[in-house]
């Protein structure tokens, strides 16, 4: 990794020590992105690690209900053709999430502070979330939604998220996604 004439690391966000930069990339990988409440804050994230040499980006319509695939999408403007890109489908945020997304910092907050919380918050969290569809019409909808979301007409990987062995995509979605990534809308991982 290279140094400004400062000694901090190129892509180094002023006055964020190195550790703590390397916890800002944890959150960042883990769907965290929205956590930032200012947009400018998310954008100077994203900036450092591109500029850390991070050049894949992961995310799904559910992280930050909706707010990191916005996020990201403004980041790659002018850099789509220098990273590549994974986003899912199959896990949505029910409309209750939605509604309490605002409440989303101060709910961390309260759980960092009260971790007795923490159980009975997992215990509850199912009703945040939809149960998992592939179906081939909420397959569609979900690419769609990325895409413009990423402001991109293709991602390098799209994957099913959390698809478990009962709930795998049936035929005519596998049929569809071979359509869709002959048309270059997505290229599958081995």
């Amino acid at each position: 990794m290279s140094a400004t004439a400062s000694g901090e690391p190129t892509g180094a966000i002023p006055g964020v020590t190195r550790h703590r930069q390397i916890n800002l990339a944890d959150r960042l990988w883990h769907g965290r992105l929205a956590a930032y409440r200012r947009p400018r804050r998310r954008q100077d994230v994203l900036a450092a690690a591109f500029a850390s040499g991070v050049t894949h980006f992961d995310t799904a319509p559910l992280y930050g209900f909706g707010e990191s695939e916005r996020a990201l999408g403004q980041f790659l403007r002018g850099r789509r053709d220098k990273l590549t890109l994974t986003t899912k489908f199959g896990l949505q945020a029910a409309p209750l999430a939605a509604r309490l997304a605002v409440f989303q910092r101060l709910a961390r907050a309260a759980l960092k502070l009260f971790p007795v919380l923490r159980k009975a918050a997992v215990r509850n969290s199912g009703a945040l979330y939809k149960p998992p569809s592939f179906s081939l019409a909420e397959v569609r909808t979900s690419l769609d939604k990325s895409l413009r979301a990423l402001r991109t007409d293709y991602v390098d990987f799209f994957l099913a998220h959390q698809a478990s062995s009962d709930a795998l995509p049936g035929e005519d979605v596998l049929g569809w996604l071979e359509d869709t990534r002959r048309a270059e809308k997505y290229w599958p991982s081995a």
